[in-house]
């Protein structure tokens, strides 16, 4: 049985999240990492769900299927962002205080943007269901129920 399968038999909403990825043109990017992926193939998915915000996608993977990720997957979406990624960012102002001498503080975002945060959080809240390990200089989560 392959992946999206046993995805459609785990998540009673997958046709919506399926015909999410069609409307969003994702479906191609996510068989060809089904096709090329080989032994990376739930790390390589976990990834691809976590950059465009595929919460139910991650669930599976990280509850079902048990995928380890690594911790620096998600510190990448929260590092300070290239110089070359600010022209094609969306910028969103941010006030950051209540008094009219405050500054504001401005906020880059893409169109997963928002679905990428709630994945990030339920990765950062699931922490306390997982076991982690240190290795190769990097933290590993791996759900432990």
């Amino acid at each position: 049985m392959d992946l999206i399968e046993e995805y459609k038999l785990w998540d009673p909403e997958a046709e919506s999240v399926i015909q999410d990825l069609c409307k969003n043109k994702l479906n191609l990017k996510l068989y060809q990492i089904l096709k090329e992926s080989g032994e990376n193939l739930l790390s390589n998915v976990f990834q691809f769900s976590l950059e465009y915000g595929l919460l139910p996608i991650i669930k599976f993977l990280y509850q079902a299927k048990k995928v380890k990720y690594n911790f620096k997957w998600i510190e990448q979406y929260m590092d300070t962002p290239k110089p070359q990624s600010l022209d094609t960012a969306i910028k969103i102002p941010i006030a950051t205080g209540k008094s009219d001498k405050t500054r504001i503080k401005v906020q880059l975002m893409d169109k997963y943007s928002i679905r990428r945060i709630d994945c990030i959080n339920y990765l950062l809240n699931m922490r306390k269901y997982s076991k982690y390990t240190y290795g190769d200089g990097n933290f590993y989560y791996q759900y432990n129920r």
